[in-house]
């Protein structure tokens, strides 16, 4: 699927699709949040994916291997900032900049302390650009819902 549209347009188009792959696995991702990310290149989706059963892999890690193309030069849009830490997983910036993708577009920032506002920084030192805040407000209310929901 392709678009030709302005940049804020077409960001947040593709931002209400890793949106949409959130939602397959709401309620069924444990302690972390449903997060999904689509991948695109040259403006046309090139894999997707949300967060694992009980929380693993991650929407990111999932849209990375789902890929059947080289992800040198793409877009990464993820509805939460990608993790930058180790914890049960080594983290998804990590992936990101294995792969050489180009830019990354997450809505709202992650609310774990550990990753919290860090992500920008680690990818940006890699000539990885980064946008955040797309979709923010509609996403960021699901997260907190989804929290209340786990509590």
């Amino acid at each position: 699927m392709s678009i030709n549209q302005n940049k804020f347009t077409k960001n947040s188009y593709f931002m209400k699709l890793a949106f949409a792959q959130a939602n397959k696995n709401l309620g069924n991702t444990n302690e972390n949040p449903s997060v999904g990310c689509v991948i695109t290149k040259n403006n046309s989706v090139i894999s997707s994916g949300c967060t694992g059963l009980n929380g693993r892999p991650h929407a990111e890690i999932n849209a990375i291997n789902f890929s059947k193309t080289s992800l040198k030069n793409s877009d990464l849009y993820v509805t939460l900032e990608p993790c930058s830490h180790y914890g049960k997983t080594p983290p998804c910036t990590r992936s990101i900049i294995k792969n050489k993708i180009k830019r990354v577009f997450f809505s709202i920032l992650d609310p774990d302390l550990r990753s919290y506002n860090k992500s920008s920084n680690i990818l940006k030192n890699k000539r990885i650009s980064v946008y955040k805040g797309i979709y923010s407000n509609k996403i960021s209310l699901y997260i907190q819902a989804e929290y209340v929901l786990l509590s």
